[in-house]
C-alpha cells in the first residue's frame, strides 16, 4: 500500500493518508524498516503493509519510497536493508524501555533488584544523556574498567569522567579490590575524574583501602544514588529541573567522594 505521513506524535506513533482514500491508519515507530522515527516528517511518501490488530487495522512494515531506488538490488543488499530495520527496530525498543526504567527507579528504587546488569547500564547511559550530558555506552566486554563514558563542557574545556557499574544479584558489597581497580583505571586514561556505582552498596572497609592518587576525584554511589539520578532525570523531561552551573555537581552529589 502507498501512503503519506499526516501526522507524528513525540511518543513514538502517528498517521498516514492512505492511497486507497479509506480513513487514516495508525502505525508506530517500531514498525519502521529503513529508517529511524526521528527521521521520518509529515508529508513523507512511504509503503506499508495493513494488518489486522486487536483495536483495528495497522501500518506495518513501513519503508520510506525515497529509500527505494529504481536499481535493482541483490540478495545481499536486501539481506542489509531488512538488518539494518531490524536494528533500528530493537534500538527503538531499548530506548523505551530505559525510559519507562528510569521512572520506575525514581518511583520505586527497590525496582532496582529486577533488573539485570547491562539494562542498568543501560539505564544509567540514558539518564546521564537526559541530564545534558555527552554519553558513550562501551560494549559489554572489553570495557576497559568503564561502562559509561559522561562527557561535558565547562566552557574552557572538555572534560571526561568515567562511570562503572557493579550490579551483583547475590547482594555481594563492592570491596577495595574493585575500588583500586577502578581508581588506577581513572589514573591510566588520565581523565578527570569517575563514579563507581554499586547497587548493593560498597564492604564496610573498602573506602578505607583506596589507594591514594593526587588529582583524582573519585565517587562511590549506591543505589541510593541511582535512585537520585533518576528522580532528577524524571524531572528533567517534565521541566522541572534544570542542570546546575557546576555540571560535575550532576555526578559527585550523593556519592562518598575520596578527594573533597
Amino acid at each position: 500500500m502507498q501512503g503519506t505521513v499526516v501526522r507524528i506524535r513525540d511518543s513514538g506513533y502517528g498517521f498516514i493518508a492512505r492511497s486507497d482514500l479509506r480513513r487514516d491508519i495508525f502505525f508506530h515507530g517500531m514498525e519502521l524498516l529503513d529508517v529511524p522515527f526521528d527521521d521520518l516528517c509529515e508529508g513523507d511518501k512511504i509503503e506499508f503493509e495493513v494488518v489486522e490488530g486487536p483495536k483495528g487495522p495497522f501500518a506495518a512494515n513501513i519503508r520510506k519510497n525515497d529509500y527505494v531506488t529504481e536499481e535493482s538490488t541483490s540478495d545481499e543488499d536486501d539481506a542489509d536493508l531488512i538488518a539494518s530495520g531490524v536494528r533500528a527496530h530493537v534500538q527503538v525498543a531499548l530506548d523505551d524501555l530505559c525510559k519507562k526504567l528510569a521512572h520506575l527507579v525514581a518511583k520505586h528504587p527497590a525496582a532496582l533488584d529486577e533488573i539485570e546488569w547491562r539494562d542498568l547500564e543501560r539505564l544509567v547511559a540514558e539518564v546521564f544523556e537526559g541530564l545534558g550530558f555527552s554519553v558513550e555506552l562501551t560494549q559489554c566486554s572489553g570495557d576497559g574498567g568503564k561502562d559509561v563514558v559522561v562527557k561535558y563542557s565547562d566552557g574552557v574545556r572538555n572534560r571526561t569522567f568515567f562511570v562503572e557499574v557493579k550490579h551483583w544479584r547475590s547482594g555481594k558489597r563492592v570491596g577495595g579490590e574493585v575500588i583500586n581497580q577502578f581508581v588506577h583505571t581513572i589514573a591510566r586514561e588520565a581523565v578527570d575524574g569517575g563514579v563507581l556505582l554499586s547497587s548493593s552498596g560498597f564492604a564496610t572497609k573498602s573506602i578505607e583501602n583506596i589507594v591514594e592518587i593526587d588529582k583524582l576525584k573519585i565517587g562511590l554511589g549506591t543505589d541510593h544514588k541511582i535512585a537520585c539520578l533518576c528522580r532528577n532525570y524524571v524531572r528533567a523531561k517534565d521541566g522541572l529541573w534544570t542542570a546546575p552551573p557546576q555540571m560535575e555537581t550532576v555526578i559527585f552529589e550523593d556519592t562518598i567522594s575520596e578527594k573533597r
